[in-house]
């Protein structure tokens, strides 16, 4: 039978047990694991800096873990005490410190199931991007990010935090599922990802089309093929790239560090054929006639990279072993062309008759470990066995941090430079984005209001016309004893304006051919500016006022505003930017020629009073007393002011503000 040589596999309970009682004894073995592991909290515990209980190890100021959450582990540590209720200890990956399974006999946390593989996910966080997580959690307290310690502050902490933009592909090497989120472990760190927050799936497991396209043949999902799962149920379809699906692993899936398609591409051009394959225990065995009765035979242990070679010599009926850990594709292109090639880096033998497997000590000795005058009583030892073979599994395990951590180095250089990009052109984007909003914001005529009271029982139409519908309101003008209100849509609604007027420029326009919103500026002095739908207008500056009738009737300039004051003052706002004013305050006049843009709002009051607003979104006032304090209110709450409507004279109690 095959097995095959796993690294950092746990062993049973018991096991633990036993290596507190050999401490008693004095052997002073303790079976210390190193792997990564996810366990969810069932009792609120505190992190300690030792593997311990006592409560004079609890860390000060450290979060509590309470029930449901998931913590990551990179080292577990039984207890030392023989018979003791508490452990085993568990460090967390991100060296904060140490939680416990049991405490006191009571469980603390559970282990959970972990999947490893390679994962390959799309952020799905348009603006923001995902941050990664210490553990797998969605919390966004700051002890939980990605580079958090202790005593940092939050300054500090953000700078060491890693973030990744939105639509970057991240690869995952772990991930744990719990309460319909999927956490996922990115490779080449300790941190953490998460598929959902709230009912917001910011993480999209990625699905080749290739893979795809072979999962939908009509032979349907075999026992050991990826199929897709709709992640909103448990029901399993075969699908193309529908959005909500994601890759479901029925069986465990294991890195292959020698794939299997390429072992036998170069088995079967070596003239290998293939007599054995375990899925359980990753190894797959080729055999070879090496000619005169001899045959190899190649077992391949496809995940560590570890390949025994057997050789069965006919003529002398004995077979010599050779085996060649941690090897690439190379090593194992020159054992499939000779299994006899003892060139091979890092391999040793070991030839069996009739002594045993470790006949004549030489396993010992080649293992790593020395034993003076050692002899077969020796190699039969049960103990000196596993001795030399953990020696060797140590070296090896050296070996793959060493060449783990450069993997790491350089995948953290290529990866960064990767998302370095991405993240600026996310802030760019943002930045337009935030540019557009802030520009249409600005350009926006305000969808809220506010009014004095006494308009309420001077001019109760027009409340009750804004409160039924203020969404589409263009423009509201208003006097002591007159308003008018007009609607994108074309319409207006008037009051106190005189009927020849009314009739002329707004009864007769509605539902004409033109496109143009009524527009209508007045004083309570008769004088009044007039736009109707078809786009003509009317005008009546006063009998005293020639330079107001001649801009009016300047075919040169299209008047966009006009806004009128007491006694006899007024401002014109034209299509090109470009105002006059007549009587206005000095005030409001060195504020727009201060301000360098255009006015695209004006209202003049009695007594020096008026608004103005620019096209820039600045704005300069000098309102009456009550009108003020609110326009202040509304400003300092974060509301941008669009217009102050004021009537010409009574402007206390007459003034109605639009803002968003």
């Amino acid at each position: 039978f095959h097995t095959s040589p796993r690294l950092g596999v746990s062993p049973p309970r018991s096991h633990a047990r036993d290596a507190g009682a050999g401490e008693a004894l004095g052997m002073g073995l303790v079976n210390e694991i190193d792997e990564l592991r996810v366990y969810r909290v069932i009792q609120t515990c505190q992190l300690r800096n030792a593997p311990n209980v006592s409560e004079g190890s609890r860390i000060k100021d450290a979060p509590d873990f309470t029930v449901g959450d998931l913590f990551a582990v990179c080292h577990v540590k039984p207890s030392a005490l023989e018979g003791s209720d508490n452990g085993p200890y568990l460090s967390l990956s991100n060296a904060y410190g140490w939680l416990f399974e049991r405490k006191h006999n009571s469980a603390m946390s559970v282990r959970m199931p972990l999947e490893r593989g390679l994962f390959a996910y799309k952020v799905s966080n348009k603006g923001v991007g995902l941050a990664l997580r210490a553990h797998p959690t969605n919390r966004d307290e700051p002890e939980l990010k990605f580079g958090y310690s202790h005593g940092l502050s939050a300054e500090e902490t953000a700078l060491g935090q890693v973030l990744y933009p939105h639509d970057h592909v991240v690869w995952g090497d772990a991930r744990v599922t719990f309460e319909g989120v999927t956490y996922v472990r990115v490779q080449g760190t300790t941190g953490w990802l998460f598929s959902r927050r709230g009912e917001n799936n910011v993480l999209v497991e990625c699905v080749d089309a290739d893979e795809v396209k072979r999962l939908s043949n009509p032979n349907g999902v075999g026992e050991n093929q990826l199929a897709l799962v709709d992640v909103r149920s448990d029901a399993i379809a075969i699908a193309g790239n529908a959005p909500g699906y994601a890759v479901h692993v029925p069986n465990e899936v294991v890195p292959e560090m020698l794939p299997l398609r390429d072992l036998r591409a170069m088995a079967k051009r070596h003239g290998l054929r293939e007599s054995f394959f375990n899925q359980t225990s990753w190894v797959v065995s080729f055999v070879k006639d090496l000619g005169a009765g001899e045959t190899g035979r190649v077992d391949v242990y496809y995940t560590t990279g570890t390949i025994g070679v057997t050789l069965r010599h006919h003529r002398e009926l004995v077979r010599t072993q050779g085996f060649y850990p941690r090897c690439g594709i190379r090593e194992v292109e020159l054992l499939f062309k000779n299994p006899r090639d003892a060139n091979v880096r890092g391999g040793y033998k070991r030839r069996r008759q009739h002594d045993g497997p470790f006949g004549n000590g030489n396993a010992v000795r080649t293992m790593g470990v020395y034993v003076e005058n050692s002899s077969d009583t020796y190699a039969d030892d049960e103990e000196m066995k596993l001795r030399g073979e953990l020696r060797g599994l140590d070296g090896a395990m050296d070996d793959l941090r060493k060449q783990r951590e450069s993997l790491v180095s350089l995948l953290r250089e290529t990866e960064g430079s990767s998302r370095r990009g991405a993240l600026l052109r996310m802030r760019r984007e943002n930045e337009m984005r935030e540019a557009a909003a802030k520009e249409l914001a600005v350009q926006s005529k305000g969808s809220r209001w506010t009014i004095v009271n006494a308009m309420r029982d001077s001019h109760p139409a027009l409340v009750q016309s804004l409160e039924a519908n203020f969404t589409n309101v263009e423009h509201v003008a208003l006097t002591e004893h007159a308003f008018f209100v007009s609607r994108a849509n074309g319409r207006c609604l008037f009051r106190g304006i005189h009927p020849d007027r009314a009739e002329e420029y707004f009864i007769g326009s509605i539902g004409s051919s033109g496109n143009t919103v009524p527009y209508y500026a007045m004083a309570s002095d008769g004088r009044h500016f007039a736009r109707h739908c078809s786009g003509a207008s009317s005008w009546n500056g006063g009998d005293d006022d020639e330079r107001f009738s001649e801009l009016c009737a300047d075919p040169n300039r299209a008047v966009a505003r006009v806004a009128f004051g007491d006694p006899g003052s007024w401002f014109i706002v034209f299509e090109n930017g470009r105002w006059e004013a007549k009587g206005v305050p000095d005030r409001m006049v060195d504020f727009v020629h201060a301000n360098g843009s255009s006015p695209t709002e004006v209202s003049l009051g009695e007594d020096d009073t008026y608004f103005v607003r620019m096209t820039n979104g600045e704005f300069d006032f000098s309102l009456p007393r009550s009108c003020a304090t609110v326009c202040r209110e509304l400003a300092n709450k974060g509301h941008a002011l669009k217009n102050v409507a004021l009537s010409p004279t009574n402007t206390t109690f007459g003034w109605l503000i639009r803002y968003e």
